[in-house]
């Protein structure tokens, strides 16, 4: 018994302590407090030492040789509370200063720091909206930057502008300007190179202005002015149709400069290979965003994105590449989704139904299964009132 009873107080101990730092972990900092003061009076001073989580801690506190005790978990504890009522009285200030850039800065740092702390519940629900409002427009001015529409842009910094008059509006809109002005020069030399018979010179130059601006109205105007310079338009032609007819849409795109030249002129031909072009395109951003998504260590994230792009060009070497490094590490998902689709297609309603929600199980943020599960749970609510009709009758 007395056997029992050491064994028994030994788990409590380690129990408590584990659960101590999966609550500073998860930054819950308030239960950190009151389980380490229970603790503090259950046991004595000699089994303050931590015997479990020092793993987790390490992360928290590297470079360091510090003994972690429950007395400096209770004092971490307070500090991160003291830094949360620290940083929402940053923001209530920042903001009451109309300085919004920062005081949404402040708040993203401690919401990190304290998601689950009431303190930011303090601020008010309009200031929190304001800020909302704010971070939308700057994320999707981000976006559109990234895309480099430029027009897009500077519409937002107005925007953004009137919410923040801490925002670095003319910056932005002098970087706009000086890659605007870049592209125009890029177009000015291609046109030089052009004039002068180099047209690989003229090509690349041309390539760099697209690069920079995209939607630049010169550039449009540079190419109606080149159609003359295809002097292999027939060529290009044969080309284009022996690659289309072939459905090699990624040798069209690698070419998609010679045949645009060639095409130029063609009304039949050129919105096949602008439709290409943009499926192509869509097709890398897509594999882009799920190479991202892996560095993040979203390998599921990844896979819905390569998913997508394969509904595009299911036969495109470089996205397929991409399924087959990525297929081992979801492979449990992936069976179930081909499972599910599989059926689907054979109008197994309810073994497809089985197959979505056992792939949400192993992803629950899963767009495919979603939508999946919503769809044939209403083909099977369909199928099945159509039997009860039948027996009705």
């Amino acid at each position: 018994m007395e056997g029992q009873a050491a064994l028994t107080g030994i788990q409590a101990k380690l129990q408590m302590q584990s659960q101590i730092v999966a609550f500073l972990v998860q930054r819950r900092y308030q239960h950190a407090l009151v389980l380490s003061g229970f603790y503090q009076l259950l046991f004595k001073g000699s089994q303050q030492q931590l015997e479990v989580g020092k793993g987790e801690l390490k992360s928290f506190f590297p470079n360091t040789d510090m003994v972690f005790t429950v007395d400096m978990m209770a004092f971490v504890a307070n500090e991160a509370i003291t830094d949360v009522n620290k940083g929402v009285d940053a923001v209530n200030a920042a903001f009451a200063e109309d300085r919004a850039i920062i005081a949404l800065e402040r708040l993203q740092e401690t919401f990190f720091l304290g998601e689950y702390m009431p303190e930011l519940n303090a601020i008010p629900v309009e200031q929190r909206r304001t800020l909302l409002d704010l971070y939308r427009d700057m994320l999707e001015a981000v976006e559109l930057a990234e895309a480099k529409d430029y027009n897009g842009v500077a519409q937002y910094a107005e925007r953004i502008s009137l919410i923040a008059k801490d925002f670095p509006k003319m910056r932005v809109l002098s970087s706009i300007e000086t890659a605007k002005s870049m592209s125009d020069m890029a177009v000015f030399a291609a046109s030089q190179y052009r004039n002068l018979g180099d047209i690989d010179k003229a090509r690349a130059e041309l390539q760099q202005a697209i690069d920079i601006w995209p939607s630049n109205p010169s550039i449009r105007e540079f190419q109606q002015e080149t159609t003359k310079l295809a002097t292999a338009g027939s060529q290009g032609v044969q080309i284009f149709d022996d690659l289309y007819k072939r459905g090699d849409h990624r040798g069209i795109y690698d070419r998609r400069m010679d045949l645009g030249f060639a095409l130029a002129e063609d009304t039949v031909r050129r919105p096949l290979l602008m439709a290409v072009i943009e499926q192509v395109s869509t097709i890398d951003l897509l594999v882009a965003q799920s190479a991202e998504a892996l560095k993040q260590g979203d390998p599921y994230v990844a896979w819905e994105l390569l998913a997508e792009a394969a509904k595009f060009d299911p036969d495109d070497a470089p996205m397929n590449r991409a399924r087959a490094e990525l297929a081992p590490r979801v492979a449990d998902f992936v069976v179930y989704l081909d499972r599910a689709q599989r059926q689907s297609a054979e109008a197994q309603h309810a073994g497809s139904l089985a197959a979505f929600l056992a792939a949400q199980d192993i992803y629950p943020a899963s767009r495919m299964c979603r939508e999946g599960i919503e769809r044939e749970s209403s083909a099977l609510m369909a199928h099945l009132s159509g039997q009860a009709a039948v027996g009705e009758e």
